[in-house]
Formats: structure tokens, sequence, C-alpha cells
């Protein structure tokens, strides 16, 4: 019930932005030994966890807020347009994973993006109210692992400090061999060791 009163009154500082990752795309915020688990989706659209990883060289999904003004914004409350009338952002965020950001993990391996484009889409996710998508290349000199740190960084300022003991993480995999290759066991004769051979 209002009284219509002014019981209180304070200064709140703003900032233009204020970039944040959500947190448990699987069931919730779920601490594991200090680490968070994101809210990505894998380039399949299925949900990344510990028990389904991406692969290096895939692009992931990640869902954020706080990226402040948008190109083309839709109104307060509705949701975002699709094709080709995205709303983006007017900056590309730089995104963090593993022990680097994705733009500066060292030397371009194969399966790298050449064009220098690891971002391949920031803005809001298409149908949704106020939901930030960044579509990120995975470099392939990210080390395998459950928990790899993941953060974000837009107009100089980042979503953690991947330092600290406390950020979110992704699971990341070793890439699936190209489906032109397969293995297969061979032995030159009954006194050779039988191993993997690869063919084309």
């Amino acid at each position: 019930v209002s009284t219509g009163q002014v019981l209180g009154a304070a200064s709140v500082a703003m900032a233009q932005v204020s970039p944040a990752i959500f947190c448990g795309a699987a069931g919730g915020c779920l601490l594991n030994g200090g680490f968070y688990q994101a809210a990505v989706l894998n380039q399949d659209y299925s949900v990344n966890s510990t028990t389904n990883p991406a692969a290096r060289g895939s692009v992931i999904s990640i869902f954020a807020t706080g990226q402040g003004a948008l190109n083309n914004a839709p109104a307060d409350g509705a949701a975002a347009p699709g094709p080709p009338n995205f709303a983006t952002t007017p900056q590309t965020p730089r995104v963090a994973i593993g022990t680097c950001f994705v733009d500066d993990c060292g030397p371009l391996k194969t399966g790298d993006p050449t064009n220098g484009q690891w971002v391949t889409y920031s803005g809001l996710a298409p149908g949704y109210a106020g939901l930030w998508q960044i579509n990120v290349q995975i470099p392939m000199a990210t080390a395998p692992a459950v928990q790899t740190p993941l953060a974000i960084q837009y107009d100089g300022i980042g979503s953690a400090d991947l330092s600290s003991g406390f950020h979110l993480t992704i699971a990341v995999k070793q890439p699936a061999w190209p489906s032109r290759f397969r293995v297969e066991y061979c032995s030159i004769s009954s006194n050779t060791p039988r191993g993997p051979a690869l063919f084309r």
C-alpha cells in the first residue's frame, strides 16, 4: 500500500554498460568448487555442460546482460527483432576463454578464423526481450577442460576477473576428426604390432 510519502532518498551511480554473463543454463546457478556453469549453447544448439562440452574451433552462443545502448533497439520489454534487422551492439565485445582473450591467444592454428572475426554476432537474441547473445569461436589453442574460465569485456568493462577464485566456466573438448577420415587397424605381418592407421 502506498502512503504517497517519500520515506527515503539517495543517489545511485549508473553505468552505461555493465556486462555480466548469465549462469546456470541447466538447472540454475550451481556452485562447484567456486566455479559456475555459464549459460552457453554449443554450435549444435545443445546446452554446454561438463557432460556436453563444446569442441575447440566451434562457435558457441553466450547469453548475457548489461550491454547498454543498441543499434535498432526494440521498444522496452518488446521481443528483439530477427533478420535482417537485428538489434546489435555498436561495439564488438572481447571474449576471454581460458587464460586469454580469443583475439590474443598467440599464433593462429589450423581451424582458427583467418579474418580475425572471432565474434560473429553481438546483439539481442531474436524473439527475446533484453537477452544479449554473443556468438564466438573457441580458439584451437584452448586447453580442453570441463571447467574453462569464461568472461567478456565490453567498452573497457569486464564481467569478471579471471585471476579471481570466482568466475563462470564452460566445458571444452578436442574437436572430432573430420568425417573424411576413419581409423582402422592393420598389420604388415604377424610380427608387426597392430595399431591405428589413418586413411582418407
